[in-house]
């Protein structure tokens, strides 16, 4: 049987605002990507299993995780992947139909960068992939998406992860698309809004991330629909 909603718990910079309620409700399984288990542990979080090389752990957090008993699969510090990428591996064999990540956006750019390079990644293998954080949810588009958790006034930015997208078209967003090319060496589809429900978007053809920023404070909860 499949793992239906896997949530990955990632090393980088974690918001001072609560983790979103519904990210650890939903979860059917909790990865930790090496020092993302120090981070859920000083919130509350139970973790299934960690996974990494554990260089992002101080000494005394490695022995805490060792009497905690957690399933812990430790890797080499030289490797050709990163520890997250590891842990979208490990979901990944578990078949989900989701995976989330959380942690993962902020800090160093080529890290935050590759980890939304994780989403193709995701999408290729045919499981559902977000990036959250409490302010914005990361995902891409490839046919139709629903924006279903957003609402009147939410920022959303179309960004083309390919060298261009085409046919894609937009409904529910202040500035509308038609049918329109966005290439990846351009900022034409940044700083869109939401004006009306439902909204969403299609590409014909082409990879597109999605960036949904919350308006007011709010988290967004939900899920968005393919």
């Amino acid at each position: 049987m499949a793992t239906r909603e896997v949530l990955i718990l990632a090393a980088g910079p974690w918001s001072e605002n609560p983790i979103p309620e519904d990210l650890v409700a939903q979860a059917h399984l909790i990865l930790a990507a090496d020092g993302g288990w120090a981070q859920a542990v000083a919130r509350g979080i139970r973790v299934d299993r960690v996974v990494g090389d554990l260089d992002s752990l101080r000494g005394d957090e490695i022995a805490l995780l060792r009497q905690s008993g957690t399933p812990t699969d430790v890797h080499p510090r030289e490797k050709d992947r990163t520890d997250l990428e590891i842990a979208v591996d490990e979901a990944l064999r578990l078949s989900p139909d989701r995976v989330v990540i959380y942690g993962a956006v902020g800090g160093r750019i080529d890290q935050t960068l590759a980890n939304i390079f994780l989403l193709e990644k995701l999408a290729g293998a045919g499981v559902e992939g977000e990036l959250r954080t409490p302010e914005e949810r990361l995902f891409v588009a490839q046919g139709e998406r629903t924006l279903t958790p957003a609402a009147v006034g939410d920022g959303v930015s179309l960004l083309s992860l390919t060298d261009r997208a085409e046919g894609v078209t937009t409904w529910g967003l202040r500035y509308a698309l038609s049918g329109a090319a966005l290439e990846r060496a351009s900022t034409r589809g940044v700083s869109n809004e939401v004006e009306s429900l439902p909204a969403g978007v299609r590409v014909g053809t082409g990879i597109l991330l999605v960036v949904l920023r919350f308006a007011g404070g709010r988290q967004g909860l939900g899920r968005i629909a393919a």
